[in-house]
Formats: C-alpha cells, structure tokens, sequence
C-alpha cells in the first residue's frame, strides 16, 4: 500500500533528533489488533509464540510510548481519563452490549505515535511558511477559567496560575491532585468544559490541551479530510511541484478548507452524540424497573 511515512531517530529521552518525512510503499505482514497486542504486552504465552517474531519490536514500541508519555505529562498535557462508551451492535443493528471503552497499553501506542508523528509534521512544515492547515487549541479564556476556579473551590481545591495566563501544567496538576477521588470524573469533565473548543486553522497557535507550540492532523487521510489537505501539500513539496502558481492556489484553499472542516466536525460530532444516546435509550428500554447504581 502506497503510504506518506515520517521516519524519526529519538535518544532515551524521547527527543526527536533527526527525522525524515517521504513517500513510500507497505507491505502489512501481521493483522493485529488492540485486544492482540494488549495481551501480548502482557504476556500471554500462547500469542507471544505465535507472534515470537515480532514480540521484541511490540516490547520496544511500549516502551518507547513510556518515554514519550512521560515526556509529555512533564510538558503540562492534559490527559482526560473520562470514561467513554463503546457501543456494540447486532447484525440487525440493534444493540448487543454497551461497554465501557477500553485505554489499553496498546492504544497508548499508537495514540503517542500519532501525537508525535502530528507534532513533527507540523513544526516542520511552519518552519517552511508555507500554506497549511493546523490542528489549534488556544489559551481557555479568563471568564472560563474563573468558572473553573469557582468549581474548583467548592471541591476544596485551589487553582492556581503560575503566569498571568493559565498552563497547561496549570490545570494537571488539578488532575493529579484529583485522581481516586469520588469526584474526579467531574473534575475532568468541568475543566474539559472550561477549554476552548479544538479547530482547525492556518496559523499555527499552537495546542494548549498537548502542551504543544505545533500540531497538525496528518495520521488519517483516508478518515479526515484536513489530513487529506496537508498529504497533498507535502506529496507536492517531496515531488518539488510547491511553485508560485501552486502557493498561490494553496493560499486561498486551506482558508476554505480549515473553516469548513472545523464546522463539518462540529456537525459530526453532533451526529455521533445523537446516535451513541439514543443506542443508549435502546439498550435501556428493556430494562424499565430495574435499579442500579451511577454517579
């Protein structure tokens, strides 16, 4: 399969040294899954056999994202742990079973590869000045974070600013002083309210919630269309075709094109909100008169 690769060194902390981003061609000689990779990282001894070949580089994987996990929670990024359904259907389309969705070791993987693989892209391509499409999360505003605060306080928390702006780190260390508590949940979801909402933009602001200064969406061009955009900025920048002509044309385009993706998701994520809660109603409604136990 043809493929737009972004090859990096990194050294033991973490820290890209060099990278190079080009054209390529895979071929995939494993079909892996999360639940595989999961229990091979684990240890089970039946699928550490079957995929001996591969278990050294799956070891080195976690232990890379480990790196980079680190790296980033000593950067100041927000990582909210806030439980998520996953929906699984019938062939009829009717619900099977409603789970809670999982954030395994093999998630965090590929989640901190694609985190990185972002990052790079974007840091380089901002330092070409050419046009692009950018993945902005701004500074949350006063009014907000004084909301935050309030909430903050009536938990016994104090938030506190070590600028006269908040950081990143600002808000962690709410989180951290938060975990195993009854009200964590709330916390992160409160604080989540309290940010501005992600977009897609073509100046490079930057990402608050990743305490990154550039983030782009490049890992998924065949799901999300500013991915789309930017694979043929760099197909046309590797193939030497960026030329006045093309800039030019480029320049108005990602305009149009950041706007409409950052109101098309908008509309998406609506639709998925719709769905999810009323697969959720259907799940429930044979269970009128039962009681359980939520927060």
């Amino acid at each position: 399969r043809f493929t737009m690769a972004v090859e990096m060194v990194l050294d033991g902390k973490g820290k890209v040294l060099d990278y190079e981003i080009h054209k390529g061609i895979m071929r995939s000689s494993y079909r892996m899954t999360y639940t595989k990779v999961t229990k091979i990282l684990n240890g089970d001894k039946k699928l550490c056999e079957e995929y001996k070949e591969i278990v050294p580089m799956l070891g080195l994987m976690a232990e890379l994202a480990k790196i980079l996990i680190s790296r980033r929670d000593n950067a100041g990024q927000l990582d909210f742990d806030i439980p998520a359904p996953e929906i699984h259907l019938n062939e009829d389309g009717t619900v099977k079973d409603i789970i809670r969705k999982p954030r395994d070791i093999s998630d965090r993987v590929i989640e901190q590869f694609m985190v990185l693989t972002n990052e790079v892209v974007a840091r380089h391509f901002d330092k070409m000045k050419v046009p692009f499409v950018y993945r902005v999360h701004e500074t949350p505003t006063m009014e907000r974070v004084q909301k935050f605060k309030a909430f903050a306080g009536g938990l016994g928390l104090t938030f506190r600013t070590a600028g006269s702006e908040p950081s990143p780190k600002d808000f962690q260390t709410l989180l951290k002083l938060s975990e195993g508590q009854d009200y964590s949940t709330a916390l992160s979801k409160v604080m989540l309210r309290s940010m501005s909402k992600a977009r897609y933009e073509v100046e490079n602001l930057g990402h608050f919630g990743l305490a990154l200064k550039d983030y782009c969406h490049f890992t998924s061009p065949i799901r999300r269309y500013p991915d789309l955009i930017i694979h043929r900025i760099i197909s046309d920048s590797i193939m030497g075709r960026l030329d006045g002509k093309k800039l030019k044309y480029y320049e108005n385009f990602v305009v149009e094109a950041a706007e409409r993706s950052s109101t098309t998701e908008k509309q998406a994520e609506e639709a998925e909100r719709t769905v999810d809660d009323q697969k959720c109603t259907e799940f429930m409604q044979n269970k009128i008169g039962e009681v359980f136990e939520g927060v």
